[in-house]
């Protein structure tokens, strides 16, 4: 329920709205100082085109399986390299590979070796 004015006893004077305007200005500003504003925020530049990326890497499995025969390929032998960065990218277009079912990913225990095959039916 919102609150009526109570009547004056006296007459308003100057200093009083004055005053009134001030504790007005500064509870403003309390409320200004706790609302921020939303930090400026700068969009990554996709300097790379993951379905170019799926494409190489599924150049390489397939490659693999057409010289080597059926023979395991592990992630190691893919990557190649001890840098984590390296492995991240090399991991995400082997999920979208078998997400797509163009490969098949399997792994026998935790952190374990990681065993690519290649689907038969995509095998020529």
């Amino acid at each position: 329920m919102p609150r009526t004015p109570q009547p004056r006893k006296r007459k308003v004077s100057v200093y009083d709205l004055i005053q009134a305007l001030e504790k007005a200005l500064e509870t403003e500003a309390k409320r200004k100082r706790w609302v921020s504003a939303a930090p400026v925020m700068k969009l990554p530049e996709k300097s790379i085109d993951i379905s170019e990326v799926i494409e190489d890497v599924y150049e390489k499995v397939f490659s693999h399986y057409k010289n080597n025969g059926h023979s395991a390929l592990t992630f190691n032998q893919l990557v190649n390299s001890e840098v984590k960065e390296d492995k991240i990218f090399m991991f995400q277009p082997l999920l979208h590979l078998d997400t797509q079912g163009r490969i098949d990913l399997q792994q026998q225990e935790h952190f374990g070796e990681i065993q690519i095959h290649v689907r038969e039916n995509k095998v020529s």
